[in-house]
């Protein structure tokens, strides 16, 4: 079993990162939506927000050790049959999800802060980063939405793209999906 990536595969620490951040982040917001609609009086409704918080700010952990092994590790060159315009879509997107992955949870954390709340990882307090001002937590909401919102529709447009590129392309050099989930 493979740890680092070579030129034609993901290793099994790039793989592990990648599906384990994936379904962290379509946890999350499914687990948003869902808190979201909750009564202020819910007894849960605590339980549910810190644990958000939390899996929020491991989010943000893993997309620094994510970018640790990038440097590390570098990913396997893109496909020579890709054309430049999927090609360049590709390293577009990438950049993309590693721009979300620390937006979100970091104007999650901000909304916190700003709206008067701790943030704390599963129980141990994290440092406060932004004084209450209710003002910016509302802008810092919206960014948070809007940003998970881009995020998964970024992740649906990913995953139908190596569905294309496994299905419908006729080169298995085109087949993306194989080299990360090996």
């Amino acid at each position: 079993m493979q740890l680092t990536n070579s030129a034609d595969n993901y290793g099994l620490v790039s793989r592990a990162l990648h599906w384990l951040m994936a379904l962290l982040i379509i946890g999350l917001f499914a687990v948003g939506l869902y808190m979201t609609g909750l009564e202020d009086e819910d007894p849960s409704r605590g339980t549910i927000y810190g644990l958000h918080k939390s899996f929020g700010v491991v989010v943000m952990l893993g997309l620094v050790l994510r970018l640790a092994w990038l440097a590390a590790s570098r990913p396997p060159a893109l496909p020579r049959v890709f054309s430049p315009l999927e090609k360049g879509l590709t390293i577009l997107v990438r950049w993309a999800f590693y721009l979300l992955m620390a937006v979100v949870p970091f104007s999650g954390y901000a909304m916190s802060n700003l709206a008067g709340h701790s943030v704390a990882l599963f129980g141990v307090s994290l440092p406060t980063l932004f004084a209450e001002n209710h003002g910016l937590a509302e802008i810092a909401g919206e960014v948070h939405e809007i940003g998970s919102w881009v995020l998964i529709i970024l992740a649906v447009i990913h995953a139908l793209a190596a569905i294309k590129h496994r299905v419908f392309d006729l080169d298995p050099e085109a087949d993306v999906l194989r080299r990360m989930a090996r």
